[in-house]
């Protein structure tokens, strides 16, 4: 709440704020000045370092695929087997040599995860710079046209290493979803969006980091297609309630989900 008004919620968007106000029903843009602390990120509690905070367990990585070390007993499991080139659980720049550093996610405690960008059937698309020194270079990246089968896929991989429990969650939802993670840890959880490849269906879910299970909260379809620009939500400090931004019913609204 600002200025003690509480029929008044503000609304941040690429460097914007906008006002909504409940009794008019009116979105319009806001001069209002807001203090940083209004709207601070909460601490996400996410450890992008190799080891857990504690020093328990380490992930390590050769090339393409994750190990989990117990540094207390030495033990050391291999998690994964089918990384690959453009598949990689690991840094671009990993060796075949297994070690910290090599692999690319994030400790949440116990809890080990890492959202796989999974471009190996995805075809590639041809740049010539004609302008470049001496002769014309070629730089080759992957991209998918319209209309192509093979689009990139994203693979959330989870593991926990207190339960020995590992593996690839099936949050995907949609055939070809688009997965858009919220690392922010509320209440044992992180928030997530899956949209569908016709950008006509978006959903707002929460996965469970010690079990990896998902919930749905709220499912939006839009036709023909989702205002990519605005389609957004926030969450309230403190109470972890959600605004989210919809359109369903043919005008902009604010949905509140707690």
């Amino acid at each position: 709440m600002l200025n003690n008004d509480p029929n008044t919620v503000y609304w941040k968007k690429s460097g914007k704020i906008f006002a909504y106000n409940k009794h008019s029903q009116k979105l319009t843009l806001s001069n209002q000045q807001i203090d940083r602390n209004f709207t601070k990120s909460v601490e996400n509690g996410m450890n992008t370092s190799a080891h857990t905070r504690d020093s328990l367990y380490s992930m390590l990585g050769d090339a393409y695929n994750l190990y989990l070390r117990n540094n207390q007993s030495g033990e050391q499991i291999q998690l994964t087997y089918d990384g690959k080139e453009n598949a990689s659980y690991c840094n671009k720049g990993a060796t075949n040599v297994i070690k910290a550093g090599n692999a690319n996610g994030m400790w949440w405690n116990h809890v080990y995860i890492y959202c796989m960008y999974d471009d190996s059937e995805v075809g590639n698309l041809y740049l010539i710079n004609a302008l470049s020194k001496n002769r014309p270079t070629l730089k080759t990246k992957k991209m998918p046209l319209p209309n192509e089968k093979n689009v990139r896929q994203y693979k959330l991989f989870w593991c926990n290493a207190d339960t020995k429990k590992w593996g690839i969650l099936p949050i995907n939802g949609f055939q070809d979803a688009v997965i858009n993670i919220n690392y922010k840890v509320q209440n044992q959880s992180i928030l997530f969006t899956r949209r569908n490849r016709g950008v006509d269906t978006l959903e707002l879910c929460r996965l469970n980091l010690l079990t990896g299970k998902e919930t749905m909260l709220i499912r939006e379809v839009v036709k023909p297609h989702l205002n990519l620009t605005f389609s957004d939500y926030k969450v309230v400090q403190n109470t972890g309630d959600i605004i989210w931004w919809s359109e369903r019913s043919g005008k902009r609204e604010l949905l509140f989900i707690r």
